[in-house]
């Protein structure tokens, strides 16, 4: 839908819209799955709304379920680093070939910092208290 928000295009709006539309029942539909896995486990803990749901979540799951949470993490923490360096190629192609200026660049550029500066911090944090929290 992002592709189709060119000032040119005449159903620009039409387009923002479902964009708009696209994320909020995506949300729904999260929230939605949540509350069925919490009637069919009343262990599990947390608000989808609250801030501190993804807190509340964790600390209602068993160890296996942890282990599950964090094998899926590892994973695609080492896809996220194995896909950044890609993009930012594909994006250095486009300023060359297509002049799509400097924009794509520096965003997946902070992308890739965000996201291991992140993972720098808590891995950091987590060595210091020992087994982590």
């Amino acid at each position: 839908f992002g592709l189709a928000a060119d000032g040119d295009n005449p159903k620009m709006l039409l387009s923002v819209a479902l964009f708009l539309a696209s994320c909020a029942s995506s949300m729904l539909l999260e929230g939605v799955v949540v509350r069925q896995v919490q009637r069919a486990d009343p262990m599990k803990k947390g608000e989808v709304g609250s801030l501190r749901f993804n807190r509340e979540w964790l600390e209602s799951c068993d160890e296996a379920e942890r282990l599950g949470i964090y094998k899926a993490s590892w994973k695609s923490f080492q896809v996220l680093n194995a896909f950044c360096p890609l993009m930012e190629a594909v994006a250095l192609l486009g300023k060359m070939m297509f002049d799509t200026g400097n924009f794509p660049i520096i965003l997946v550029t902070i992308l890739w910092a965000v996201h291991t500066g992140v993972y720098c911090w808590y891995s950091a944090l987590f060595d210091r208290r020992g087994a982590g929290e």
